[in-house]
């Protein structure tokens, strides 16, 4: 099963970087300029990172495929949203619906009650859109992203995934200050860090 995933892992790798870089010129028209999908090794980084996604995944899933696709599934989803957002601070919404429509049916087949993911995205989008009201500017894309974060996991997944992303910011803005290149104040894209966060918690929750 563990080569089967790293196998998996290879091909979706290079099938990632085909639709990022498809998405990204959909919306800005070129990734020429970009050392994320070019480079004389670039398609082996791709393959070799989501391969080795997929590698821990099956280890932490062994037992449990059905959990192990669910997880590889949004690991791709997340790593698109990552890269694309990263590169040009747009997610688009096409993989948002994806991790829309994987919940719903997933929900469906477990026969579980929505009423949790329902209320885990209206809390994150409360949480996303209150520091507007100290004229802090939040993207729409990261509020759309926080909403599909909480509907998926709930409240308490949300809540360990922003704890995450706060954790992940933190270290990045520290290491603004210290190569100078910035401080508390610089903008930075949420996409990777919140995708980062879900990944985890969708992995490793901490609810107990």
């Amino acid at each position: 099963m563990l080569g089967i995933m790293f196998s998996a892992g290879l091909v979706m790798g290079l099938l990632s970087k085909m639709a990022s870089a498809l998405m990204i010129k959909k919306r800005q028209g070129s990734v020429d300029n970009s050392r994320m999908f070019n480079g004389l090794y670039i398609n082996l980084i791709w393959a070799l990172l989501c391969a080795a996604g997929y590698l821990a995944i099956g280890l932490l899933f062994y037992d449990n495929v059905f959990n192990m696709v669910e997880c590889a599934i949004v690991f791709s989803i997340c790593l698109m949203i990552s890269v694309v957002d990263f590169q040009i601070r747009k997610i688009p919404n096409e993989l948002l619906l994806a991790l829309l429509i994987l919940k719903i049916v997933i929900l469906f087949i477990t026969h579980a009650n929505p009423f949790n993911s329902i209320v885990g995205m209206l809390f994150a989008g409360v949480v996303f859109l209150f520091p507007a009201k100290f004229g802090k500017t939040i993207g729409m894309g990261d509020i759309k992203l926080a909403m599909v974060t909480g509907f998926y996991l709930s409240t308490i997944g949300f809540i360990q995934t922003t704890a995450i992303m706060g954790i992940c910011l933190l270290f990045y803005w520290l290491y603004l200050v210290l190569t100078r290149k910035g401080g508390l104040k610089t903008s930075a894209a949420l996409g990777p860090y919140i995708s980062l966060g879900f990944i985890i918690t969708l992995c490793v929750s901490l609810t107990i």
